[in-house]
């Protein structure tokens, strides 16, 4: 971690509410600065549970900062740091992030076991349903692929165990999931990298409402078999019901019912 990094991340720690951070129309550039200090000056975080942010989906790095500052996600130096940011300033601060390149993190190769662990994972819990097939996410939902697997790890446990409450779908599919099993995805989705050709690329369709009604994918990527994961009104106490369900095309592609989520 490097000197100017500690100091601002213990500054931002010791701050608590970080009044230092204004609201007038300079505050999106002061906060940058702040959020560097923990996330990188170059995309990447001076410590690896720290997500990297840099190049993540738009709407998604929203909906976080507006999470934390309502106290739908709990952390005390993202809590403060959102204390006195306008609903203005957060929308600045998501399209500056996602604007900048996803940085270049040299990951290791996960083992063939790992990999095995990590797809058995997959087929049972759906995750490209809604972070896709390479992993990138789409508008609301993040980007796991080459992100820090040790903060892949504690936000994975955290949804297990409900202390990351924003989203109980979550909390739902990662319920029975091992710390064997969450490590192996954490490790997997760390060292993935994402097709670059254009013959590789995703298509998708959306309805009128901009929900994905379809992936195709090419012949080239690894075909997942269809699964239905559902769970009933047992699941954490909380939801009443929850489904996600895959269901192949002819054309090789698949249409994606997303997780759907009924609370009582």
């Amino acid at each position: 971690m490097k000197p100017f990094s500690v100091a601002l991340c213990a500054a931002v720690l010791s701050l608590g509410a970080v009044s230092t951070v204004p609201a007038a129309a300079d505050s999106v550039s002061d906060a940058v600065q702040v959020c560097s200090g923990c996330h990188g000056e170059a995309g990447i975080p001076a410590d690896p549970t720290f997500p990297i942010i840099w190049g993540q989906n738009r709407t998604y790095i929203l909906n976080q900062l507006r999470d934390f500052k309502f106290g739908k996600r709990k952390n005390d130096i993202m809590s403060g740091i959102v204390s006195s940011l306008s609903n203005t300033d957060m929308v600045g601060l998501a399209a500056y992030f996602a604007g900048q390149k996803w940085p270049a993190i040299d990951h290791k190769a996960v083992s063939a076991e790992t990999a095995k662990t990590a797809d058995a994972v997959f087929d049972t819990i759906n995750c490209s349903a809604c972070h896709q097939e390479t992993f990138l996410g789409d508008t609301v939902r993040p980007r796991l692929a080459g992100q820090n697997e040790e903060y892949l790890v504690k936000t994975m446990t955290d949804f297990r165990s409900v202390e990351r409450g924003n989203y109980l779908g979550m909390s739902a599919l990662l319920r029975d999931r091992s710390d064997d099993e969450i490590k192996a995805v954490a490790q997997y989705l760390a060292g993935f990298k994402p097709p670059t050709q254009p013959d590789q690329t995703a298509t998708t369709s959306r309805d009128l409402c901009g929900r994905v009604t379809a992936l195709n994918r090419p012949p080239s990527w690894p075909q997942r078999r269809p699964s239905t994961t559902r769970f009933q009104e047992r699941d954490l106490g909380l939801l009443q019901d929850a489904t996600t369900t895959v269901i192949p095309r002819g054309d090789g592609g698949v249409r994606a019912r997303l997780l759907f989520v009924r609370h009582r």
